[in-house]
């Protein structure tokens, strides 16, 4: 009789602590799905931010450029800095891997030489990784039309290092202005330093010169529909997770129950 109550016992922690290893895998995946969930509703409102403000043909006039909006459209005359090009890495656009490239424009404004972070679009990378493509723009002045961007939150990373490549042009993780601005002063003159720096990016609208593939048009993003869409799925997931664990744990009392009777 000692021996049978033994084994029950044994028996009885060894479910527990399966109970428990259960009950905190559920909790994980609960929280992951829910997160997920409220991270989709969080890019429908961004999306449905962003179509909303770029919808304006209004230009801004430059003399306010400090103060700038997300999706105010502007206009520049000035000549690129041709010679310093960033490719923001990991871009994809119609199922193929490129970059984004980013080029610093100079501009006269009022009594100050001000440069402005022009994303030209989207091009196609090589297969080869070590091979970087530059390109081609003029170095007359030229007039250009383009959207100020100003993401409300920090987009996602793969890390927060930015790896640069050496030389140009050159290969980046993301586009951050005080590290573009770094690694572009640092070969410039004493008096060319002197200029001032826009912190922001500008994209470039259709036939302006340089432009390339504009992956950010809102024809090419994911609607808010699609994230209002997936967010459900992560929210219906999250549920029968918990629909799940509740009809097992209900089984397994009634399991233990009918072995103590």
């Amino acid at each position: 009789m000692p021996q049978l109550i033994g084994l029950q016992q044994a028996i009885f922690r060894q479910g527990r602590g399966k109970l428990l290893i259960f009950i905190c895998l559920v909790a994980v995946f609960f929280s992951l799905t829910l997160s997920l969930g409220f991270w989709q509703l969080d890019r429908a409102e961004q999306k449905e931010a962003y179509l909303a403000c770029n919808q304006t043909d209004e230009i801004m006039p430059m003399t306010n450029w400090q103060n700038v909006k997300d999706g105010q459209l502007i206009q520049l005359e000035g000549h690129y800095l041709s010679q310093y090009q960033f490719l923001i890495d990991n871009k994809t656009y119609q199922g193929k891997f490129g970059y984004d490239v980013i080029v610093p424009f100079l501009t006269r404004l009022d009594t100050e030489d001000v440069v402005f972070w022009v994303n030209l679009g989207w091009i196609e990378a090589s297969v080869d990784r070590s091979v970087l493509v530059k390109t081609s723009l003029l170095s007359s002045d030229v007039q250009l039309q383009a959207r100020v961007y100003l993401p409300s939150k920090k987009g996602f990373r793969l890390s927060d290092d930015q790896y640069q490549t050496q030389g140009w042009p050159s290969r980046v993780q993301y586009f951050d202005a005080d590290f573009f601005q770094q690694s572009f002063t640092s070969e410039l003159t004493q008096a060319e330093k002197r200029l001032v720096i826009s912190g922001f990016e500008v994209r470039l609208e259709a036939h302006q010169e340089g432009v390339q593939a504009r992956r950010w048009l809102p024809s090419n993003v994911m609607p808010p529909e699609k994230h209002l869409a997936y967010a459900f799925q992560w929210f219906a997931l999250a549920f029968s997770l918990i629909v799940l664990a509740v009809v097992f744990l209900v089984r397994h009392v009634k399991e233990s129950m009918n072995n103590e009777i």
